[in-house]
């Protein structure tokens, strides 16, 4: 169960819709659930989540999800669709990280994931201040 936790999690942050991930692991979405909700109620603060408008993050099931199981989020129709300033991620971090990475071919998957990590170790640290 551990191994299966950790996987959907991971899928999970890569933005795979709780469908997704049920389908994928060919798995009960009620499987997915109780995996994500322990990693919620680790938090003893308050706390906010949002996301952006990814077709996953969108989905009817992921905001009926959300409602029920997170006390304070930001719903799909309250977030902006274009918010550098809310999500710096997007705008400044991911396409700093492309630009370097894909400066020359990769003829696999495993130098891509190289390049990412060098450019990640080297990005300047200004940039997520």
């Amino acid at each position: 169960m551990k191994e299966l936790r950790a996987a959907i999690l991971r899928m999970r942050s890569y933005g795979d819709s709780m469908g997704e991930i049920a389908k994928s692991l060919r798995i009960p979405k009620a499987t997915v659930q109780k995996a994500i909700q322990p990693k919620l109620e680790e938090y003893e603060e308050e706390w906010t989540y949002q996301q952006d408008t990814a077709p996953s993050h969108k989905a009817k099931e992921t905001q009926a999800w959300l409602r029920k199981n997170v006390p304070d989020f930001i719903t799909i129709k309250e977030w902006p669709s274009y918010s550098p300033d809310l999500n710096p991620l997007d705008y400044a971090i991911w396409g700093y990280l492309e630009a370097k990475t894909c400066e020359k071919p990769h003829e696999s998957i495993k130098s891509l994931k190289k390049a990412i990590k060098k450019a990640w170790d080297e990005m300047p640290d200004d940039m997520v201040k």
